[in-house]
């Protein structure tokens, strides 16, 4: 018998290396926002053709020994520094969560003469724009509170850095920036909630003048809790001896977008059984980090999980209500044999998009 549940829990895995030829890393999938002139480069240089946007390319030992060669040659060339950089950060996986909760701002100062302002916060890592998270507006208020909770993947926290921005929401001219702060990810010990109240600042700069000037304070709370991927647990009591539970976490997905409306959400077919996703209004890069558990009486060796990313409009009669950004059919066999899976998987019928899902299979021995 199979059941079914929705779990708002979300697990990453540790960063697994997945360069198995140290000498010929250059040949691994990645996108960043310089690498299409990069890899034009590299392909002139090498004399061979490197796609943008390539899951993976295997070579022959020739080619591989004429494009080393001639990039050994370069070293110091600033675009090959840039190639090899944007492929490590797109190979890197998530090797922990950081939990941050927006509690208040206090003592917040006025930007115009038009009465209190409207302010609302972004949450970002510094190396990752595409997944800013915004709180709710708060209007008319000097002393917002917002207590929101939101969850960010991280993948090196000894160089991240959470930034916090506040901003004065407009309806019409440009949001007015109140001011920020940031929180270097090494500053936090892991497994310990710890509250901060930061002091915010215009820039940070140390040398800007203009951070002298008061601006406000901002309270939250954070914790980051490290990914400890032996600590698999096992199946609840009551699940079949020769089965297990199935955990599917659908972390994020990248580069989605839709031709007439972009509102993401991700749905996960398994056996006659069906999940969903929240719904992200106008995000190409959602992120949810969202788990669903399947109870199974044996193991999935021979299954397969279809997960579909779709878009729902949210205007009323729209001649195109619904789109599908994409999918992806997952084999479960490796899975059962390595019982947990994190990987990043190109989309079938996207031009770019991609999904990160992690499998955990858990057994009652």
């Amino acid at each position: 018998m199979s059941s079914s549940s929705f779990s708002s829990s979300s697990s990453t895995t540790s960063e697994r290396n997945n360069n198995n030829n140290n000498n010929y890393d250059v040949f691994i999938s990645f996108r960043g926002p310089d690498t299409r002139a990069a890899l034009k480069e590299a392909s002139k240089i090498s004399g061979w053709h490197i796609p943008y946007g390539t899951v993976e390319i295997t070579v022959v030992n020739d080619i591989v020994q004429s494009v080393s060669t001639k990039l050994s040659k370069l070293c110091e060339d600033d675009s090959i520094s840039n190639i090899r950089s944007n492929i490590r950060e797109a190979m890197k996986m998530p090797v922990g969560i950081l939990y941050v909760k927006v509690l208040r701002a206090t003592r917040l100062k006025k930007k115009d003469l038009m009465g209190a302002p409207d302010p609302y916060v972004i949450l970002k890592l510094t190396d990752d724009e595409c997944h800013a998270i915004k709180t709710a507006v708060k209007y008319k208020n000097l002393n917002p509170e917002w207590n929101e909770q939101f969850s960010l993947a991280i993948k090196d926290p000894k160089s991240q850095a959470l930034e916090l921005s506040i901003y004065d929401w407009k309806q019409i001219s440009k949001h007015d920036k109140m001011g920020m702060n940031v929180i270097p990810l090494k500053d936090i010990t892991p497994d310990e909630l710890k509250e901060l109240t930061l002091n915010l600042l215009k820039t940070m700069d140390p040398d800007d003048p203009e951070n002298e000037k008061y601006r406000g304070d901002l309270t939250v709370e954070v914790l980051y809790k490290p990914e400890d991927s032996s600590a698999i647990e096992k199946a609840p009591e009551g699940t079949p001896g020769s089965g297990g539970v199935l955990e599917v976490t659908i972390h994020e997905a990248e580069y989605v977008e839709g031709k007439h409306h972009t509102n993401p959400y991700a749905r996960l077919i398994f056996k006659g059984l069906e999940g969903r996703t929240k719904q992200v209004m106008k995000n190409r890069c959602p992120r949810w980090e969202q788990s669903f558990q399947f109870v199974l009486d044996e193991p999935p060796t021979n299954e397969r999980l279809l997960i579909e990313v779709e878009s729902a409009s949210s205007k009323m009669g729209l001649l195109h209500p619904k789109e599908n950004l994409g999918y992806v059919l997952i084999n479960l066999a490796d899975v059962v044999s390595n019982k947990r899976i994190n990987e990043k998987y190109n989309l079938i019928d996207s031009r770019r998009g991609r999904i990160q899902v992690e499998l955990l299979w858990i057994t009652p021995y």
